[in-house]
Order: structure tokens, then sequence, then C-alpha cells
């Protein structure tokens, strides 16, 4: 797989099926594009920049999830504490 790292946000570039003569420029151009989306970041005012808004969604989403799964896990262990349990009493 042929790729080139994004950043923030900007997504990767897929180089795959794009023919060869094309990769030089396409690889300059989304370089440029991360430089201009880092000066155009900096110019915005701290509330309004990436990290601050989609950056902390996702890190909230990540916080969520693994606190859903660990949830599920005690559910999960209490349920087969209590089958253990009823196995136990019919036995």
């Amino acid at each position: 797989m042929n790729t080139v790292d994004g950043f923030k946000g900007i997504m990767a570039l897929e180089l795959d099926n794009v023919p060869r003569i094309f990769h030089d420029a396409l690889i300059k151009q989304h370089k440029q594009d991360i430089v201009n989306y880092k000066n155009y970041q900096a110019s915005l005012p701290e509330e309004l920049r990436y990290e601050n808004n989609i950056g902390n969604a996702l890190n909230n989403i990540r916080l969520y999830d693994k606190i859903r799964h660990r949830r599920n896990e005690c559910v999960i262990n209490e349920a087969e504490l209590r089958y253990k349990e009823l196995l136990e009493k019919s036995s």
C-alpha cells in the first residue's frame, strides 16, 4: 500500500490507483496542503482550532468507549458469577 501520511484535519494520500507519473506532483501538493493547513490553524483563535474542537471530541469518544467497555466487562463478570453460583446451588 502506497500512502503518504496526513495531518489532523487532512487525510492520508493513497497512491495505489494513481499512475506513477503523477506521484511526485501529488506528494508535493499534499505536503504543501499540510503546510497551508498548519498556517491556517495557527491564524485561528485557539477556541476554533482543530485540536481544541475535533481533537477533544475524538478524545472524549475514546474515553467513553473505554468506560463503556469496562462497564460491559463488569456486567459480563457479574453474570458469569451468578451463573456459577446457580450451577453450584443446583449441584
